[in-house]
């Protein structure tokens, strides 16, 4: 299976003891890695899809595909006043 490396830009990690890197790595839709770029370049392999973060900031997908309408609906009408 073919990996990605994405490589400049900062990698928020969420992890408070390493709160940032230089690269990930993916493969199967999973992050397998994370590090500095010469580790995660070796780590992806020569045959890796390159993308170029252009200087942002890379950082995990917090999906919680679902909401309480009645809840949403409540805080909506809160933050309101």
């Amino acid at each position: 299976m073919n990996s990605t490396i994405i490589t400049g830009g900062r990698v928020r990690t969420l992890d408070p003891s390493a709160p940032e890197a230089e690269a990930l790595v993916l493969s199967g839709g999973r992050v397998i890695s994370v590090g500095d770029r010469d580790a995660m370049a070796a780590a992806a392999g020569p045959d890796a899809h390159q993308v170029d973060a252009g200087g942002g900031i890379v950082m995990p997908g917090l999906i919680d595909t679902h909401r309480m309408s009645c809840i949403s609906g409540r805080w909506r009408a809160d933050s309101s006043t």
